[in-house]
């Protein structure tokens, strides 16, 4: 993501942190957790130790993910946003918290059980996905579990002027390619697939979901 990018994105969610919590998280925590997003981390549940160590990257105001994590999970979430963080620290207490862009902190090697990113990674600009994918297969343990959302088609830059209330941005890389970036990052396919969330903010949004581990 280049510095334009970086500033916009952070700026836009401190500025929309209200409206977000109100609109998006609360909305996800009554209606989407139930869904698609909630299958994935019962299936984390599923592969990882309880107590086991979780990157969540992007974690927004904490809920309603960061939340179902910490449930089981020494949980660590990251995001650049520090009104999001504030929102987070006060709802999920039991988790810790990083203010960092995901393309830039910094974690120990091979230290980590699981990294999730829901929902965060398409606000990236793909020229820094495959960076970012090998950063996170670093911070995992070998077997360790890579799950996360993902554009449904390319795109290189998306902009929209009144996203809640702020100018946002999207960045997407086909799913082809998107695959391929996290093989190469030395991660393993293990399922992806198209599904769409119906609670999204304009309505349905379809994502590309993405479950790997460290070979």
């Amino acid at each position: 993501m280049t510095s334009n990018h970086h500033d916009e994105v952070r700026a836009a969610y401190d500025v929309i942190a209200d409206e977000y919590l109100r609109r998006v998280a609360v909305a996800r925590e009554s209606a989407g957790v139930r869904s698609g997003v909630q299958s994935l981390i019962n299936e984390l549940h599923e592969r990882v130790p309880r107590g086991g160590r979780v990157i969540d990257l992007g974690c927004g105001a904490g809920v309603p993910f960061t939340a179902s994590l910490a449930d089981s999970f020494d949980v660590t979430g990251v995001d650049f946003s520090e009104r999001q963080l504030e929102f987070a620290r006060q709802r999920v207490p039991e988790a810790s918290f990083v203010q960092s862009d995901m393309t830039e902190v910094e974690f120990p090697v091979g230290e980590f059980d699981a990294v999730t990113a829901f929902f965060s990674i398409i606000h990236v600009h793909r020229d820094r996905h495959q960076s970012l994918f090998r950063n996170i297969a670093s911070w995992l343990k070998p077997n360790g579990i890579f799950v996360a959302s993902l554009g449904k088609h390319g795109k290189e830059e998306a902009w929209e002027d009144d996203w809640l209330g702020a100018r946002m941005f999207w960045s997407y890389h086909e799913p082809e390619t998107a695959l391929e970036q996290i093989s190469k990052a030395e991660m393993q396919i293990d399922r992806s697939w198209h599904e769409t969330v119906e609670e999204g903010i304009d309505g349905p949004e379809t994502f590309f979901w993405v479950i790997a581990s460290k070979r």
